[in-house]
């Protein structure tokens, strides 16, 4: 039985490229393997079947069609997962599978272990968990609202200040003090519980367990010049992709760092697809299996708040 030999890769003189032989092709079916040591066809990303082994620059340039976020320049050696019909591209490396969106200061967060998406089944079946993945597949409408991305989100203090969604007559108590053992006043946070209209709340599930967290409800510390309910849809759209309003006060729970205030919310817009790097999926969950997805006993409380 005879191999061909290992050969360079080549363009020959009408510009096409000739890929190198390999004498093995260690690769699973539908995935293709990078060698750093040679330059990568850039058509082969503009929206065209990628050959069954190509080459990357160790720093490549972004091809054309492929987002900044979703390009593993910084990193030789990358796997690019196929494109089934309908899913998300996705970057598989050795530190884990690069998540599409940026980390705060633009760098490359990588999810150690990816979540599975639902099946499309699960997403309006109001006793079944529907689980969402970054740039995947969501419906284009559910429970009648539209799952369209926020195009017009604040991008300023001052813009999220005033974002709508505020229910700004609400009779809400005041926020309880609280000390870390350190005798340090303990940070306010602010949270909501996201109500779908057929009975399921909203999760986040945080990127390689953050926290201890398997999921949570979105949240997050308060912000120098928004008031708690303008923190808290900031958090939800941060976490979740999803633009929510209040619709009242659920509750104060004290943490280990933080007195936490979370609010009741519907989903009015948004789609968990755009969640930003802090969850690597969002999920749908039917209320009487929240303790069991609920991994913590601090939101196990929460819940139990209105059982």
């Amino acid at each position: 039985m005879f191999l061909k030999s290992h050969i360079k890769g080549y363009n020959k003189k009408d510009g096409t490229y000739v890929p190198p032989h390999e004498t093995k092709a260690h690769a699973k079916p539908g995935v293709a393997l990078f060698d750093h040591k040679a330059p990568l066809p850039m058509e082969a990303y503009a929206g065209k079947p990628l050959p069954a082994q190509q080459s990357l620059f160790p720093t490549p340039k972004k091809p054309a069609g492929l987002a900044g976020a979703q390009f593993g320049g910084k990193t030789p050696g990358l796997v690019l997962a196929s494109k089934p019909k309908g899913k998300a591209l996705r970057l598989a490396t050795p530190q884990g599978e690069l998540h599409p969106q940026a980390g705060d200061k633009g760098e490359d967060v990588y999810i150690k272990k990816p979540s599975q998406a639902s099946a499309p089944a699960t997403w309006a079946d109001p006793a079944a968990v529907a689980t969402f993945l970054p740039d995947g597949e969501v419906p284009g409408e559910l429970n009648g609202v539209a799952m369209t991305p926020w195009e017009d989100a604040p991008t300023t203090t001052e813009g999220w200040a005033s974002v709508p969604g505020q229910l700004l007559d609400l009779d809400e108590p005041l926020m309880p003090m609280a000390k870390s053992v350190d005798g340090k006043p303990k940070e306010r946070a602010a949270g909501v519980i996201i109500e779908e209209a057929d009975g399921r709340v909203w999760l986040m599930r945080p990127t390689n367990g953050f926290g201890g967290y398997d999921a949570t409800f979105p949240k997050g510390r308060a912000e120098p010049g928004l008031s708690l309910q303008a923190s808290a849809i900031k958090e939800a759209f941060e976490e979740t992709g999803m633009r929510v309003e209040i619709t009242g006060y659920w509750g104060d729970i004290e943490r280990t760092t933080t007195v936490g205030r979370y609010y009741r919310a519907k989903r009015v817009g948004g789609s968990p697809a755009h969640m930003g790097w802090e969850a690597q999926a969002v999920q749908l969950v039917p209320r009487n299996q929240l303790a069991k997805v609920l991994n913590t006993p601090v939101d196990r409380n929460i819940i139990a708040m209105h059982d």
